[in-house]
């Protein structure tokens, strides 16, 4: 997903509608930022690992993506 298909998609809601994260474990968070990373696709992956991880700034692999951090995320 892009963020024009998120914009799009965010266009069917109430605009006040808080927005929140997958917590931890269980439950769920508020959002605490946005940020731009460096991120490759997490290839064999455990199911508890996410889809995609963060690559350090100076390595040339990646693509750029949108992280929306909530708690959990603070910690990585």
């Amino acid at each position: 997903m892009t963020v024009s298909d998120l914009i799009e998609n965010l266009k069917q809601f109430d605009p006040a509608l808080p927005v929140i994260v997958e917590g931890y474990e269980t439950g769920w968070d508020g959002i605490l930022t946005l940020r731009i990373a460096n991120v490759m696709k997490h290839l064999n992956a455990h199911e508890w690992d996410g889809e995609f991880k963060e690559l350090g700034d100076n390595q040339k692999i990646g693509c750029a993506a949108l992280l929306i951090v909530g708690r959990r995320g603070q910690y990585r």
